[in-house]
């Protein structure tokens, strides 16, 4: 926690000075299942941008998905704007797979 106050002389401002260092920023894409909980994951430096996302993506979809009705055969997406950017390319990738691709309602209080 950041301090807010501090000890310094009457009638004049506190000055704190920090050094703050956060790191390397690293997002990462993980798929969870149902049956086995934590099942793959990709990262990248940064953020995502689409090209990227699609290529990890297919890269898990891949990797996990099966055919349906089968176990890891549904892919949840909430509706992050690079989600929705190329979903008929991620439609496609599911399909490949026998697997369908549905996507959270727009509002979903589920915590």
């Amino acid at each position: 926690a950041r301090r807010k106050r501090g000890w310094g002389h009457l009638g004049s401002p506190v000055c704190i000075s920090e050094i703050l260092f956060r790191g390397a920023h690293v997002s990462v894409l993980a798929l969870y299942t149902r049956e086995d909980g934590f099942a793959a994951w990709a990262y990248t430096m940064g953020g995502y941008d689409t090209a990227t996302f699609l290529e990890h993506i297919e890269v898990l979809i891949k990797a996990v998905m099966q055919p349906y009705p089968g176990p890891n055969s549904v892919l949840c997406l909430d509706n992050c704007q690079i989600h929705h950017v190329e979903e008929l390319k991620l439609r496609r990738m599911c399909a490949a797979e026998g697997a369908h691709l549905i996507f959270l309602a727009p509002y979903c209080p589920i915590d």
